[in-house]
């Protein structure tokens, strides 16, 4: 069953006083195997009652048929790639979030999600590409992207779209230095209901140096609170940041970058990798004194859906930044 792009998150109505000491079980080493203990913050490999996070920028290799897993929350910021025969086993008490920008790829149909008894999802169905959620849930917000950048002098900007929303009070931004530890940052009115786009932008004329972990939380009118995806920003004085739009971006549009200054007016070598980190174009593209409108990826290309890596550079700089293909 192919899930495309769903709601922002899980309502979870299971107690979080009952997980381990060890929480969240983290996956740690980019390309590493799940049934892998070292792999693992809390040494072991996920079981019942666990909390478990594959952060963004790493790729966990389901190797193995797991058990039917009891009351467990696993949120996938990174990629989860299922081998050949083997499953995710979920219960019905359990739940799979795929953030933006995280990603489920299985390697044929016989690489599978069980949920409740029912296999939900296969490897010849498109991967699921966040956000999506196992099972699907009623929570007020269809969140399509969280992002920020740095402008090259003192600001962070963070943006964010909904898809639609249902009896959303607001939304709260949350920072940190080192990702674990957050303050609030600022609030933001949510449109309570509305079935069409909504665009959300705010400043931050205060980041840490070099680099700010910020946190988006929302709440609804009844006052539940759900806590979504965390993001970093580099803060670069005098640059500004690589960036590729729209993000995500479907198969048959044309993505755009947007070139710091220390790149214009030269000749731009762009390559974008696939999550294995294969080589699959390059081009040349000669800059001049603007910034934008400058093509990354055209329909041409025929990508599949997918997360891709995008980089930039002339002389000695280098950018890079991941696409979503949906």
């Amino acid at each position: 069953m192919f899930f495309s792009r769903l709601l922002f998150s899980v309502l979870f109505l299971y107690s979080f006083s009952t997980f381990p000491q060890c929480v969240p079980n983290s996956f740690i080493p980019a390309n590493g195997f799940w049934d892998d203990a070292a792999n693992w913050t809390c040494g072991n490999v996920p079981a019942d009652n666990d909390n478990v996070e594959i952060p963004a920028g790493k790729v966990c290799t389901l190797d193995i048929v797991t058990p039917v897993l009891n009351n467990v929350r696993i949120w996938v910021y990174g990629e989860i790639y299922v081998e050949c025969g083997k499953k995710i086993r979920l219960d019905c008490n359990s739940a799979l979030v795929v953030w933006p920008g995280g990603i489920v790829q299985g390697a044929c149909v016989g690489s599978k999600i069980e949920y409740c008894g029912a296999f939900v999802w296969d490897g010849g169905d498109p991967p699921l590409i966040g956000p999506v959620s196992i099972p699907i849930s009623a929570m007020p917000i269809e969140l399509v992207s969280f992002e920020g950048w740095h402008d090259g002098e003192s600001l962070n900007h963070l943006s964010w779209v909904t898809a639609s929303e249902t009896d959303n009070d607001f939304f709260l931004i949350e920072k940190s230095v080192d990702g674990i530890n957050f303050e609030s940052f600022t609030i933001v009115d949510g449109a309570g209901t509305s079935s069409v786009t909504n665009s959300y932008e705010v400043a931050d004329d205060s980041p840490f140096f070099p680099l700010t972990f910020y946190r988006l939380e929302q709440t609804d009118l009844d006052g539940n609170s759900t806590t979504g995806p965390t993001i970093s920003v580099e803060a670069r004085k005098g640059e500004q940041d690589f960036r590729l739009y729209p993000n995500p971006a479907s198969r048959t549009s044309t993505v755009f970058m947007r070139l710091p200054s220390d790149l214009l007016g030269k000749e731009v070598l762009v390559v974008v990798y696939d999550v294995l980190g294969n080589e699959l174009y390059s081009k040349v593209v000669i800059t001049g004194s603007q910034g934008t409108g400058y093509s990354a990826i055209d329909p041409s290309h025929s990508l599949k859906a997918g997360i891709y890596t995008v980089t930039a550079s002339a002389n000695d700089k280098l950018y890079k930044q991941k696409i979503i293909i949906q």
